[in-house]
């Protein structure tokens, strides 16, 4: 058997269980190309304070790694949405609803096409 998984191990594996790291993914804030962050040289986490950010389900590892960062920084946010659907905040931040967190994997050709930036 095999499993993937978008996590960051914080446990150790029993011994007939073994555990690899494949690959790295960064995960991105993205926002439509004419959204004002976009523009920036800069962006802080406070500067998320009061957008509407689109993210995932509440279990969702990247959304509460995202989180915690923000946390870290003392950053509240103001307005959320959740969405059971990467497709959805895609669409939905391309619709300039508001701004999105997932993996770059996720948005790697919109980024590409220039539909979405990475903020």
């Amino acid at each position: 058997d095999i499993a993937f998984n978008f996590d960051v191990p914080d446990f150790e594996p029993p011994s007939n269980i073994c555990v690899r790291e494949l690959a790295r993914e960064r995960l991105l804030v993205i926002a439509p190309p004419d959204h004002p962050l976009a523009g920036c040289a800069h962006i802080e986490a406070q500067d998320f304070r009061h957008e509407l950010m689109l993210l995932t389900e509440t279990f969702c590892t990247y959304r509460h790694m995202f989180e915690d960062a923000i946390a870290a920084q003392g950053v509240r946010l103001a307005d959320t949405m959740e969405y059971h659907s990467v497709e959805a905040i895609k669409q939905c931040v391309m619709a300039g609803v508001g701004l999105g967190v997932l993996p770059e994997v996720a948005v790697a050709r919109e980024l590409r096409e220039e539909r979405l930036v990475a903020l």
